[in-house]
């Protein structure tokens, strides 16, 4: 288990440092959690968001170097037996005024692609609360990977599942890719 969160780690880091980093794709994925709970609702605050995992989260903050400076990047990670799910933010503040929005999602996209070789299957955008983002699926010879990256309120969200196999398919995986609310503001 260790091994892929590792992986999913440096992937994020790719997408914001958007770094040739080399990423093996060879590590099995962990094996069954039998501990996990229903679904359940999970909130963070700093974050400004809702997501339903199939499970407790595990969470995790890095600060990485990016070409704009130090910034720090918080993982919220949960193992259910093959299937990975993920919630990554990163608050890039007033420094986002120095980017391209789109441009910043399209970086992040292709970092993830290409760092583990996987094959766009369907690509889609999409707009929360009129917030650019896109949403893809993609594979390679060992894992089914759907994404969804977009900007809100200065920080930008990256909703990741991956499975050992080449289809995803499970009641879990649509009920957290369309449980994710942005919080309000107060």
């Amino acid at each position: 288990m260790k091994n892929l969160l590792l992986i999913i780690s440096l992937l994020l880091i790719v997408n914001l440092m958007f770094a040739n980093i080399e990423i093996s794709s060879g590590n099995d994925f962990p094996k069954e959690n039998k501990q996990l709970k229903k679904d359940k609702k999970f909130s963070d605050k700093k974050g400004k968001f809702r997501i339903q995992f199939p499970g407790e989260p595990k969470k995790e903050k890095k600060v990485v170097e990016t070409a704009i400076g130090d910034l720090d990047m918080f993982t919220f990670t949960c193992v259910d037996g093959n299937d990975v799910y993920m919630v990554a933010f990163t608050e890039f503040g007033e420094k986002i005024n120095e980017l391209n929005t789109k441009d910043l999602v399209q970086k992040a996209k292709g970092g993830f692609i290409s760092s583990i070789n996987l094959e766009i299957i369907e690509e889609k955008e999409f707009k929360i609360n009129d917030n650019y983002g896109v949403r893809v699926e993609a594979k390679n010879d060992k894992y089914y990977t759907v994404l969804k990256l977009f900007l809100a309120n200065n920080i930008l969200y990256q909703l990741v599942i991956i499975v050992a196999g080449d289809h995803i398919d499970n009641k879990s995986a649509n009920n957290f890719l369309d449980s994710f609310e942005l919080l309000k503001k107060k």
